[in-house]
């Protein structure tokens, strides 16, 4: 998946996307529906593609609904996801892109700590068994 990241002031740029989340926390339901429209993010390169960051799908702090991320390729057969649409790319987990997010982290060290967590979870499953 690849989209178009709009930073303001007329500025854009194109950047692969490694997962959507929508983090919704409200119980009332007007408030669902805000958080719906203005909470959901895009994992995303940097504009220098230094490192991964959060990208909010509209632009925050304002009373209109202003797109920030404009997708072009929407393929997500390499994805696992949820039943709501939510999820990332098959080979990293949203705990794993927590640890890492907004660290310069090339693509070989996001590989290589995936790697070791996942090595590192089955012996835990081992372990358990």
């Amino acid at each position: 998946m690849h989209a178009i990241i709009r930073q303001g002031e007329g500025k854009y740029y194109i950047s692969a996307v490694f997962g959507y989340y929508r983090d919704v926390t409200a119980t009332d339901d007007y408030e669902r529906y805000l958080e719906g429209i203005h909470k959901p993010y895009r994992i995303v390169w940097d504009f220098e593609k230094k490192r991964l960051i959060k990208w909010l799908n509209m632009v925050p702090n304002t009373k209109y609904i202003i797109p920030q991320v404009l997708i072009v390729d929407c393929d997500q057969s390499n994805w696992k996801t949820n039943e709501e649409g939510e999820g990332c790319v098959d080979f990293l987990s949203k705990e794993l892109l927590n640890s890492f997010l907004d660290e310069d982290m090339s693509v070989d060290q996001i590989t290589s700590e995936y790697c070791w967590l996942k090595a590192r979870h089955m012996a835990y499953r081992v372990i358990q068994d």
